[in-house]
């Protein structure tokens, strides 16, 4: 979890409160510092970062074989999961992709592209 500057948190966070915090525990809490990261100084983001999934396909990428697998990606981005995805934005579009392959973008009248993960993984 990243904390930012005048971030609020939550008692339900496990702040460790200092001694001054008082009985409400609304104040003069102690925050440990025991990671810094340092990669966002210079303001910019770390390519690292396109590769890095969503918390939601985090999820969905450790569920066991077998349950449905609900991933979708923007085109011009990098595929989260090697395997058969599609889009409703081109007829006959399901292709294999491999992990950090940019998802291709189709001009037509559906709209944006956005493919989604094929939940028949067959060939």
């Amino acid at each position: 979890m990243y904390f930012i500057k005048s971030m609020e948190s939550k008692f339900e966070e496990s702040v460790e409160y200092g001694s001054l915090a008082g009985p409400n525990k609304t104040t003069a809490f102690i925050w440990r510092l025991l990671w810094e990261d340092t990669r966002y100084k210079d303001g910019t983001i770390p390519e690292e970062e396109k590769l890095y999934p969503t918390p939601e396909q985090s999820l969905a990428l450790n569920k066991p074989p077998g349950e449905n697998v609900h991933l979708r990606c923007d085109a011009n981005e990098p595929c989260p999961r090697h395997g058969y995805w599609f889009t409703p934005a081109q007829v006959g579009s399901r292709r294999h992709f491999k992990a950090g392959e940019l998802i291709p973008e189709f001009k037509s009248d559906y709209g944006t592209t956005i493919w989604q993960w094929d939940s028949n993984q067959q060939a």
